[in-house]
């Protein structure tokens, strides 16, 4: 009889080897969805984190275009008041120098004419020599009586000598109209220099504004750009991120089953499996020539370590 039970003893060893595979299996089964769980969980947490910072920066950043856009809309409205305000400060500057221009003109014609008409009158009495006669003395009226009165003498001797007292006042009104007319001339100049000084000032103080203004709306435009540059790399790694895990937790979710069924199932298996196990080993040792004692109550459900 020795060996007649060795093919028995043979399949037996290779259904435990086989169960003791199946074993290790299910715990390497069991190990491996709990970790990958865990790790999946743990970086499904954190990349949902790190989607909600890159939601949260893109708001602001989106925020931050808006005031930059905003921020632009004033500068070149303040910018084109401005210009506009100084477009129309020259237009006036240019009117009014225009109009002291041919009001200086006039007035230097003016003068002019009433120094010509002076000369002109001054060169009359010279030429005449008017403005030396002298009025001639005024002679006695002797009367005899019964005698005819004499003739009447002379007014003036020599003649005529012209009414050079008029004359003189006329002179003096000519200079003191030409004087006035310097005179209006001079202020009139003082004030148009003074309105230009005022103008330059007012164009540099706008030139400089509307520099610093299209310096400040560059600076916002360029601050602008690196905000949308930054919202479009966020956008794309949030967009990579939800990618990356709406696809794990597919795949966690496509897994669950197998892992909840391990997971789950495991003790039992692994007891049921043992108990087979030790029913194996247990009918090997009979087979061997083992005895037992008596064994448990056969009736009684089967429990690990029975063998």
């Amino acid at each position: 009889m020795k060996g007649a039970f060795d093919p028995i003893i043979k399949a037996i060893n290779k259904m435990v080897a086989t169960l003791q595979q199946e074993e290790q299996q299910d715990l390497e089964t069991k190990q491996t969805c709990e970790s990958d769980r865990m790790s999946n969980s743990r970086k499904a947490i954190t990349d949902s984190r790190t989607i909600d910072e890159k939601t949260d920066e893109i708001t602001a950043l989106t925020a931050k275009i808006a005031a930059c856009e905003e921020r632009i809309k004033e500068l070149q409205a303040e910018h084109k008041k401005t210009s506009d305000a100084l477009t129309k400060a020259s237009k006036m500057r240019s009117d009014e120098n225009k109009a002291w221009k041919q009001t200086d003109s006039d007035d230097k014609l003016a003068a002019e004419t009433v120094l010509s008409a002076k000369k002109a009158l001054e060169s009359f009495y010279q030429k005449n020599n008017l403005g030396l006669v002298q009025k001639a003395k005024k002679q006695p009226v002797t009367e005899s009586a019964g005698e005819a009165p004499p003739p009447p003498p002379p007014t003036f001797e020599g003649g005529y000598g012209g009414k050079t007292g008029e004359s003189k006042g006329i002179v003096a009104i000519m200079d003191m109209v030409r004087e006035d007319i310097i005179k209006d001339r001079a202020d009139a100049k003082a004030d148009e220099d003074a309105s230009q000084k005022e103008f330059d000032n007012f164009k540099k103080d706008s030139e400089d504004k509307m520099k610093e203004l299209k310096a400040d709306e560059n600076r916002t435009d360029k601050d602008k750009g690196k905000a949308m540059t930054k919202k479009g790399a966020t956008t794309r790694q949030r967009r990579t991120l939800k990618g990356g895990l709406n696809a794990m937790l597919k795949k966690m979710k496509d897994i669950d089953p197998n892992c909840e069924y391990y997971m789950v199932n495991y003790p039992m298996r692994r007891d049921n499996r043992q108990i087979e196990i030790d029913g194996l080993n247990k009918a090997k040792a009979i087979l061997q020539g083992g005895t037992f004692d008596k064994g448990p109550d056969p009736n009684r459900e089967m429990k690990v370590g029975d063998a």
